[in-house]
């Protein structure tokens, strides 16, 4: 059995042609991945990764040890930018470790640390926004940003996964 269902929407607002339309972006989910898409580097702003200085590690299950983002190369006193658009929602000291999160469109929640917050909570940044500056100290022994990427309460992503796919072009080969 079919059920439809009608939902009535207001008619769509006049439009006022001496101002521009401007519509954003809610991270459409690439089909590779179903994760949000439309990301940046948080250390370069390009939509590519820099030198990855240790790698996403999810354990088995969650109360084991693992390495719930990637560390990406930065030097201290970097500007760390929003990775994209969201919600400023932790901008403090996390166990120790100066932290950003933000929240995404769609439930997605990225952290930043160890960034010394330039932002604070409830604040509206947009993708490429600086939010802080890397701090000394690094993470768990590792220099450079840790990046993470999380739904709800427990469910880490590679953040990586957040950039665009690369283009690989294959070049021919020389003639003979």
């Amino acid at each position: 059995m079919v059920v439809l269902m009608m939902v009535s929407t207001p008619p769509p607002a006049t439009a006022n042609p001496s101002q521009p339309q401007i519509t954003r972006s809610t991270h459409p989910a690439s089909p590779h991945t179903g994760h949000p898409t439309g990301f940046t580097n948080p250390v370069t702003r390009l939509p590519r990764p820099n030198r990855v200085l240790r790698t996403f590690n999810k354990p088995a299950k969650n109360w084991l040890p693992g390495h719930r983002g990637v560390d990406l190369e930065a030097a201290l006193t970097d500007p760390i930018y929003a990775a994209g658009d969201g919600t400023v929602i932790y901008a403090g000291i996390l166990a120790g470790i100066p932290t950003v999160s933000i929240e995404h469109p769609g439930g997605l929640r990225t952290t930043y640390q160890p960034v010394l917050p330039l932002v604070a909570v409830g604040d509206t940044v947009t993708g490429q926004q600086p939010i802080g500056t890397l701090a000394p100290g690094g993470t768990h022994g590792y220099p450079g940003l840790q990046w993470g990427a999380k739904f709800g309460a427990d469910d880490y992503i590679n953040p990586l996964t957040l950039l665009p796919a690369p283009v690989i072009r294959l070049k021919p080969p020389p003639s003979a």
